[in-house]
């Protein structure tokens, strides 16, 4: 870690309801005892086999789910505690394959637009513009505005959209 932590879980723990039987249930322990600390600037990648708990630990830690033990903190406050808007500008899941995550109907300038119209960044004209200086910092020229993802012949231009938006609403840039 780099220095102070934004995103902290303390012992986090999950478990599901599973029916056995007609009038039985067991507990199925999705998340045990899970402790992580990032800072600003940190990547997190989780890796593992089929089931073995990663959705689970990040519906956690993105608000999605209430751990039954533990703690997350985002910014030092309980992520219980904040709203579900301002959640969702702090920290956003970034899916591993792009082309399901991304709409074949929409323009790449359309996808990376859309979070900053969502949050209330800037005027049309700023976000036209955060958009177009979005693609330079991932290497993608300006003619692509106005492609679709399945224009693309190699997966970096629908990579690059895709690992993106979420650093497009920056605090610093949204209206109040």
């Amino acid at each position: 870690m780099s220095g102070k932590a934004i995103l902290e879980l303390r012992h986090v723990e999950h478990a599901f309801k599973m029916r056995e039987g007609l009038f039985s249930h067991r507990a199925l322990q999705a998340v045990d005892d899970v402790s992580l600390s990032l800072a600003e600037g940190d990547v997190l990648g989780v890796v593992g086999e089929s089931g073995c708990g990663k959705t689970t630990l990040l519906r956690i830690m993105l608000g999605l789910l209430t751990p039954v033990r533990g703690d997350i903190l985002l910014d030092g406050a309980p992520i219980a505690d904040q709203k579900r808007r301002d959640l969702a500008r702090k920290i956003q899941m970034i899916f591993q394959d792009p082309y399901s995550s991304l709409n074949p109907r929409r323009s790449i300038g359309s996808i990376v637009g859309q979070p900053l119209e969502i949050h209330g960044v800037g005027d049309s004209t700023e976000r036209a513009r955060r958009v177009r200086e979005l693609l330079d910092v991932v290497g993608l020229p300006t003619r692509m505005l106005d492609n679709y993802p399945t224009h693309s012949r190699c997966g970096h231009a629908s990579s690059s959209v895709t690992n993106r938006p979420p650093r497009s609403t920056s605090p610093s840039k949204r209206k109040s």
